[in-house]
Protein backbone atom coordinates (compact mmCIF):
# COMPACT_ATOMS: atom_id res chain seq x y z
CA UNK A 1 0.00 0.00 0.00
CA UNK A 2 2.61 2.12 0.79
CA UNK A 3 4.25 1.95 -2.27
CA UNK A 4 1.29 2.04 -4.42
CA UNK A 5 0.73 5.67 -2.33
CA UNK A 6 4.23 6.97 -2.91
CA UNK A 7 4.03 5.94 -6.88
CA UNK A 8 0.41 8.01 -6.79
CA UNK A 9 1.68 10.68 -5.07
CA UNK A 10 5.06 10.99 -6.93
CA UNK A 11 3.36 11.18 -10.55
CA UNK A 12 1.25 14.33 -9.32
CA UNK A 13 -2.18 12.09 -8.39
CA UNK A 14 -4.36 14.00 -5.77
CA UNK A 15 -5.07 11.34 -3.43
CA UNK A 16 -8.06 12.11 -0.71
CA UNK A 17 -9.83 10.19 1.42
CA UNK A 18 -13.87 9.74 1.54
CA UNK A 19 -14.09 11.31 5.13
CA UNK A 20 -11.57 14.45 3.75
CA UNK A 21 -14.63 16.83 2.38
CA UNK A 22 -16.71 16.32 6.41
CA UNK A 23 -16.23 18.57 8.65
CA UNK A 24 -15.00 17.76 12.61
CA UNK A 25 -17.13 19.63 14.92
CA UNK A 26 -16.30 20.11 18.34
CA UNK A 27 -18.60 18.38 20.81
CA UNK A 28 -17.31 20.20 23.88
CA UNK A 29 -14.99 22.63 25.59
CA UNK A 30 -12.85 19.99 27.49
CA UNK A 31 -9.90 20.00 24.83
CA UNK A 32 -7.24 19.26 27.87
CA UNK A 33 -9.10 16.58 28.93
CA UNK A 34 -9.99 15.33 25.63
CA UNK A 35 -6.08 15.84 24.65
CA UNK A 36 -4.95 13.40 27.73
CA UNK A 37 -7.76 10.61 27.06
CA UNK A 38 -6.62 10.76 23.13
CA UNK A 39 -2.85 10.19 24.52
CA UNK A 40 -3.84 7.23 26.73
CA UNK A 41 -6.24 5.32 24.33
CA UNK A 42 -3.27 5.89 21.64
CA UNK A 43 -0.86 4.51 24.38
CA UNK A 44 -3.29 1.59 25.11
CA UNK A 45 -4.00 0.96 21.00
CA UNK A 46 -0.09 1.15 21.01
CA UNK A 47 0.25 -1.57 23.43
CA UNK A 48 -2.19 -3.79 21.95
CA UNK A 49 -1.16 -3.04 18.32
CA UNK A 50 2.63 -4.95 19.87
CA UNK A 51 0.52 -7.92 20.77
CA UNK A 52 3.45 -10.56 19.29
CA UNK A 53 6.69 -8.75 21.35
CA UNK A 54 5.82 -10.81 24.43
CA UNK A 55 5.31 -14.15 23.08
CA UNK A 56 8.81 -14.26 21.44
CA UNK A 57 10.53 -12.39 24.62
CA UNK A 58 8.65 -15.23 26.77
CA UNK A 59 9.21 -18.06 24.11
CA UNK A 60 13.26 -17.37 24.10
CA UNK A 61 13.91 -21.02 24.90
CA UNK A 62 11.81 -22.08 21.79
CA UNK A 63 14.22 -20.80 19.42
CA UNK A 64 16.85 -22.50 17.57
CA UNK A 65 20.70 -21.86 18.81
CA UNK A 66 22.07 -19.46 18.92
CA UNK A 67 18.64 -18.57 21.26
CA UNK A 68 19.04 -15.20 22.35
CA UNK A 69 20.23 -13.74 19.26
CA UNK A 70 17.69 -15.62 16.90
CA UNK A 71 14.89 -14.01 19.54
CA UNK A 72 16.43 -10.78 19.08
CA UNK A 73 16.53 -10.47 15.91
CA UNK A 74 13.19 -11.41 15.48
CA UNK A 75 12.28 -9.05 17.54
CA UNK A 76 14.03 -6.13 15.83
CA UNK A 77 12.10 -7.18 12.92
CA UNK A 78 9.21 -7.19 14.46
CA UNK A 79 9.82 -3.48 15.70
CA UNK A 80 11.19 -2.08 12.07
CA UNK A 81 7.86 -3.75 10.78
CA UNK A 82 5.70 -2.23 13.59
CA UNK A 83 7.43 1.42 13.20
CA UNK A 84 7.37 1.84 9.61
CA UNK A 85 3.14 0.68 9.46
CA UNK A 86 2.91 3.33 11.82
CA UNK A 87 5.00 5.77 10.83
CA UNK A 88 3.24 5.33 7.14
CA UNK A 89 -0.61 5.20 8.79
CA UNK A 90 0.02 7.92 10.00
CA UNK A 91 1.34 9.90 7.26
CA UNK A 92 -1.24 8.83 4.80
CA UNK A 93 -3.97 9.58 7.02
CA UNK A 94 -2.56 13.38 7.40
CA UNK A 95 -2.22 13.84 3.47
CA UNK A 96 -5.52 12.06 2.73
CA UNK A 97 -7.28 13.82 5.09
CA UNK A 98 -8.58 11.23 7.00
CA UNK A 99 -11.44 12.02 9.60
CA UNK A 100 -12.59 9.11 12.09
CA UNK A 101 -14.96 9.63 14.87
CA UNK A 102 -16.68 7.20 17.04
CA UNK A 103 -20.04 9.13 17.20
CA UNK A 104 -20.68 9.56 13.11
CA UNK A 105 -22.59 13.08 14.00
CA UNK A 106 -19.06 14.50 15.46
CA UNK A 107 -18.35 14.51 11.38
CA UNK A 108 -21.47 16.09 10.43
CA UNK A 109 -23.86 12.53 9.87
CA UNK A 110 -26.77 11.27 10.43
CA UNK A 111 -26.90 8.98 13.73
CA UNK A 112 -26.16 5.69 13.01
CA UNK A 113 -24.60 6.27 9.90
CA UNK A 114 -21.89 3.14 9.00
CA UNK A 115 -18.33 5.16 8.89
CA UNK A 116 -14.93 3.28 7.78
CA UNK A 117 -11.59 2.54 9.76
CA UNK A 118 -8.96 4.55 8.74
CA UNK A 119 -7.09 1.88 7.33
CA UNK A 120 -10.23 0.86 5.11
CA UNK A 121 -10.53 5.00 3.66
CA UNK A 122 -6.73 4.91 3.44
CA UNK A 123 -6.75 1.72 1.78
CA UNK A 124 -9.56 2.68 -0.72
CA UNK A 125 -7.69 6.13 -1.49
CA UNK A 126 -4.57 4.45 -2.32
CA UNK A 127 -5.88 1.46 -4.17
CA UNK A 128 -8.79 3.62 -5.94
CA UNK A 129 -10.06 1.43 -8.85
CA UNK A 130 -8.20 -2.08 -7.87
CA UNK A 131 -10.48 -3.49 -5.42
CA UNK A 132 -8.30 -6.27 -5.31
CA UNK A 133 -5.92 -5.09 -3.97
CA UNK A 134 -7.77 -3.09 -0.90
CA UNK A 135 -10.20 -6.44 -0.11
CA UNK A 136 -6.23 -8.25 0.01
CA UNK A 137 -5.32 -5.10 2.71
CA UNK A 138 -8.23 -6.12 4.54
CA UNK A 139 -7.96 -9.96 4.41
CA UNK A 140 -4.85 -9.34 5.17
CA UNK A 141 -5.34 -6.74 8.44
CA UNK A 142 -8.05 -9.85 9.46
CA UNK A 143 -5.47 -12.42 9.63
CA UNK A 144 -2.73 -10.43 11.32
CA UNK A 145 -5.90 -9.77 14.22
CA UNK A 146 -6.54 -13.54 14.27
CA UNK A 147 -2.76 -14.09 15.00
CA UNK A 148 -2.80 -11.51 17.32
CA UNK A 149 -5.50 -13.01 19.26
CA UNK A 150 -3.72 -16.68 18.87
CA UNK A 151 -0.83 -15.38 20.20
CA UNK A 152 -2.16 -15.71 23.90
CA UNK A 153 -3.25 -19.22 23.50
CA UNK A 154 0.42 -20.64 21.99
CA UNK A 155 2.28 -18.30 24.40
CA UNK A 156 0.91 -19.01 27.70
CA UNK A 157 2.73 -22.80 28.05
CA UNK A 158 5.89 -21.08 27.58
CA UNK A 159 4.94 -18.06 29.86
CA UNK A 160 3.72 -20.65 32.42
CA UNK A 161 7.00 -23.18 31.95
CA UNK A 162 9.16 -19.97 32.69
CA UNK A 163 6.80 -18.67 35.84
CA UNK A 164 7.33 -22.39 37.35
CA UNK A 165 10.69 -23.14 36.60
CA UNK A 166 11.21 -18.88 38.59
CA UNK A 167 8.40 -20.15 41.12
CA UNK A 168 6.14 -17.40 40.46
CA UNK A 169 3.54 -19.89 39.87
CA UNK A 170 2.87 -23.27 40.91
CA UNK A 171 5.94 -25.85 40.16
CA UNK A 172 3.71 -28.48 38.51
CA UNK A 173 3.67 -25.77 36.05
CA UNK A 174 6.91 -25.93 35.04
CA UNK A 175 6.65 -29.56 33.13
CA UNK A 176 5.26 -28.80 29.49
CA UNK A 177 3.37 -31.83 27.65
CA UNK A 178 3.87 -32.29 23.87
CA UNK A 179 1.09 -29.91 22.89
CA UNK A 180 0.07 -26.68 23.18
CA UNK A 181 -1.15 -27.52 27.24
CA UNK A 182 0.82 -28.01 29.85
CA UNK A 183 0.98 -31.67 30.96
CA UNK A 184 -0.70 -30.46 34.69
CA UNK A 185 -1.92 -26.68 34.13
CA UNK A 186 -4.88 -28.25 32.89
CA UNK A 187 -7.62 -27.40 35.73
CA UNK A 188 -10.93 -29.58 35.70
CA UNK A 189 -14.11 -29.15 37.38
CA UNK A 190 -16.23 -31.50 38.26
CA UNK A 191 -20.21 -30.45 38.24
CA UNK A 192 -22.34 -29.79 41.39
CA UNK A 193 -24.19 -32.92 42.50
CA UNK A 194 -27.99 -32.57 41.86
CA UNK A 195 -30.34 -33.06 44.76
Amino acid sequence: MFAVAAVRMATGATIRAESAGLPVEEVSAYSGLALVLLGLRAFASGCTALTGVEAVSNGVPAFAKPKSRNAATTLAIMGGLSVTMFFGITVLAMVYEVHVAEDPTELGLAPGTPTSTALAQIGRATFGDWHVLFYALQAVTAGVLVLAANTAFNGFPMLASVLGRDRYAPRQLFHRGDRLVHSNGIVSSRSPRSP
